[in-house]
């Protein structure tokens, strides 16, 4: 099963990675500059940036450049990208979201925002747009939007930093129930995002929404403000995340596919996504959900050095969210002065009542975890028990309580201590 998965993605991006990167890098430069942008860190300079990608994409596309001229400060509201473009942040200079927080400055736009689909304001760098929104019925499950400018070949890449100024106030009244994510990324075919720094962001930090053939490395995400999210896949298939660094104020990795009966209306799994080789800081957890309403299958975690956060394998849902994750692997992971190595849980919050959630055919292979406080917890619902967890190689030291087990299925190789799974029979096949 974990060969399985680790083989699919690499053969996807052996060729067709290549073939993205090749793809938007073309010889037109359009650096914001000569689009009368300023790096002065007091111009707001939205309408010049957005002048540049316009620009380049109609040519054909190119490299939208931001260098270092006067203080190396880009200040910008809500910028939209276009196809063929990449998007290049040079070292020593920050593109910072405005403090004005006014619809001019941050409009508003139809997106998923926290699992629903809704009208809500616009991220700093957002993918693409709705063109044709049904307003009847709007607050309906489901996408109402009848035509997406859907984008495709886009690449952010740079030494540079992208800072959202999320501590300017957006985490306060008026504004905390409409903050917008940093980079809402919404239907794009071959995404590369590397090297970057993200960080303060208002919401979520790297949110790539309905997006197929990600491929994101390198990255340095430091957030400390609530729900700042590091990576966020949501709805999306094909993807590979390596070498990042993630410290945050909530998840640092959540993988989500809509929530309760909208994300099931919406219907578009997240499928086929590795993340491997990173490291973490402060935060959550490596998570799937708990918006996972759209399913969830066939991720693989390999490879990950966690110290200071406050879960190690974490996946969560709730009653209510119905959908189904599946086919999950963590593997190779060091853990160290984590509150809980392993958090399975459909007891998200309190709710008792919808269709429940499923979780089947989950591995956790070769994990080593010292100074925990709890080494794990497998709590399902009565309605929905978890069949097939494998713990093989799973080593803990220096804790403080053992597992805890609620209608959980599975077998253990080599596991100290010893979980409390239950053996059974059934069959943990799951449809694809």
């Amino acid at each position: 099963h974990c060969a399985s998965l680790t083989m699919a993605p690499t053969r996807l991006f052996a060729s067709v990675l290549l073939a993205l990167l090749a793809s938007t890098v073309t010889g037109l430069v359009c650096d914001v500059h000569d689009y009368h942008a300023r790096d002065d860190n007091a111009t707001i300079n939205t309408k010049a940036i957005q002048s540049a990608i316009d620009s380049c994409s109609s040519q054909g596309g190119g490299t939208v450049l931001f260098k270092y001229q006067d203080e190396g400060i880009f200040v910008s509201g809500s910028l939209f990208l276009k196809s063929n473009i990449t998007f290049q942040i040079e070292k020593d200079v920050t593109l910072l979201g405005t403090t004005n927080k006014s619809i001019d400055h941050y409009p508003e736009v139809y997106s998923r925002r926290g699992g629903t689909m809704m009208l809500t304001r616009a991220s700093l760098i957002n993918g693409a747009r709705c063109l044709n929104l049904n307003t009847t019925n709007i607050t309906a499950p489901g996408d109402h939007c009848l035509q997406w400018g859907k984008l495709s070949n886009i690449t952010l890449t740079g030494e540079g930093t992208v800072n959202g100024n999320g501590d300017s106030g957006w985490y306060d009244a008026p504004y905390a129930d409409i903050r917008p994510t940093l980079l809402g990324l919404l239907w794009i075919d071959g995404l590369v995002i590397t090297d970057l720094h993200v960080t303060n962001p208002p919401f979520w930090t790297v949110h790539p929404t309905f997006c197929s053939n990600v491929y994101i490395a390198d990255l340095s995400i430091v957030t400390t403000g609530p729900n700042t999210d590091g990576i966020d896949p949501d709805s999306c298939q094909n993807m590979l995340v390596e070498r990042c660094y993630i410290s945050t104020g909530d998840d640092c990795i959540a993988i989500k596919s809509g929530k309760d009966e909208d994300g099931r209306a919406v219907g578009i799994p997240t499928r086929n996504i590795t993340i491997r080789d990173m490291s973490f800081g402060q935060g959550h957890g490596i998570s799937i959900g708990s918006e996972m309403s759209g399913d969830v299958r066939d991720v693989l975690f390999q490879n990950l050095t966690l110290e200071g956060t406050e879960r190690g394998v974490r996946i969560k849902s709730q009653a209510g969210r119905g959908g189904t994750v599946a086919n999950i692997t963590y593997a190779d992971m060091k853990v160290r002065d984590v509150q809980e190595v392993i958090s399975v849980s459909m007891f998200y919050s309190s709710v008792t009542s919808g269709m429940p959630p499923v979780f089947a055919n989950i591995s956790i292979v070769n994990i080593v975890a010292d100074s925990v406080n709890d080494v794990g917890s497998f709590e399902c619902l009565d309605n929905s028990p978890c069949y097939g967890i494998s713990l093989d190689t799973v080593k803990a030291t220096n804790y403080k309580s053992s597992y805890t087990c609620k209608n959980a299925h599975g077998s253990m190789t080599a596991t100290s201590p010893l979980a409390c799974l239950q053996h059974v029979s059934r069959s943990s096949s799951i449809e694809n």
